[in-house]
């Protein structure tokens, strides 16, 4: 699991499971995955279909908080869903 304890990888050979605890689009990790500043984070949650547009508690989209955070490289996967 990992620091967040949000999103769970496990890989066992070939497979991989994905878990998550009370989020069914990813979108509360998409934020603190950004604040957190995890590249890796926040490609894998896009994939997972987390919306980089949603307003998180404090009214801010992941765009939003990767803009004020200075964290130019998450702000273009998110921009550019890649």
């Amino acid at each position: 699991m990992n620091r967040l304890g949000i999103l769970e990888v496990a890989v066992d050979r070939s497979s991989i499971f994905i878990g998550k605890e009370n989020d069914n689009n990813f979108d509360v990790a998409l934020h603190q995955s950004v604040i957190a500043g995890d590249i890796f984070e926040v490609s894998m949650l896009l994939q997972l279909g987390a919306d980089p547009n949603s307003k998180g508690e404090r009214g801010k989209s992941a765009i939003e908080i990767a803009n004020e955070k200075g964290h130019t490289q998450i702000k273009e996967i998110l921009l550019t869903g890649r």
